[in-house]
């Protein structure tokens, strides 16, 4: 009984562990999912295509998993927590949804000129 007891109050603690950190955090590996499926469409909307109807829903719900279980957490847990600021995703990189393939500096999804 002592046993079971424990298990319980250690899946219980584990459970609070996992589930403060999971809403509020920077999705960090969603975002770089989403990031590179765009970046993917910018350089070949066929391709792009494929990529959004069979690669990025998958990628994206596996991200979110990963994000809520992990890096969600890390993030919370290791900055947020202490310093009282959050902790956001970075869409500043070489991989933004203007493509690799642009020869200008990556901007955040800007509108196309018509």
């Amino acid at each position: 009984m002592k046993n079971r007891n424990l298990i319980l109050i250690v899946m219980l603690l584990a459970f609070a562990v996992v589930s403060t950190g999971c809403v509020a955090g920077p999705w960090t590996f969603r975002e770089y999912v989403d990031d590179w499926s765009a970046s993917v469409y910018s350089d070949n909307t066929y391709i792009g295509t494929i990529v959004y109807m069979f690669v990025w829903p998958i990628g994206t719900w596996l991200g979110s998993i990963v994000d809520a279980v992990v890096f969600n957490n890390v993030a919370w847990w290791g900055d947020d927590l202490w310093s009282g600021k959050g902790t956001t995703f970075n869409h500043n990189t070489d991989n933004c949804p203007n493509g690799k393939n642009n020869p200008e500096k990556p901007r955040f999804m800007e509108q196309p000129k018509l």
